[in-house]
């Protein structure tokens, strides 16, 4: 049925293909290697960017809510002697928050001088995680 040569033929090709070489290995190893070196780096990017996004989330939401509380508060009149500064909230550890109060000339939009307040404050508040500044929110203070 078969012709000899033909079986023949079947026989040597088997017997050159019935393994891997140590370089088709070592190839096939190496590819293997980079495609994890990359994922594995892909999925340490994403982790890094996750937290920064959670981050800077919280601490703009610390901000907002600071703001928020300020501006709910009974101004503080800069030209009395003898004041206090505005109510803080309570931040997550680790987390630091300054309010910063200037009197400004409604008209001019400058800096008043010490002791000076005609009923509008720039209030600027910073957040800090572990002393690094994260997140920064400038708003106004009318006295009504």
């Amino acid at each position: 049925m078969f012709n000899s040569s033909i079986i023949r033929s079947l026989m040597l090709w088997h017997r050159r293909e019935s393994g891997m070489t140590l370089l088709e290995t070592v190839v096939a190893a190496a590819f293997l290697g980079i495609v994890a070196t990359s994922l594995l780096g892909s999925l340490s990017l994403s982790a890094k960017s996750d937290y920064l996004i959670k981050v800077h989330s919280e601490a703009e939401s610390l901000a907002l809510s600071q703001m928020e509380l300020i501006k709910a508060s009974s101004y503080i009149d800069y030209s009395e002697g003898g004041h206090g500064g505005y109510s803080l909230i309570a931040p997550p550890a680790d987390y630091t928050i300054e309010v910063t109060t200037v009197p400004i000339d409604p008209s001019t939009g400058q800096a008043l001088g010490t002791g000076q307040d005609n009923g509008v404050q720039k209030i600027t508040i910073t957040v800090q995680l572990r002393g690094e500044e994260k997140a920064t929110l400038v708003g106004y203070k009318v006295d009504r």
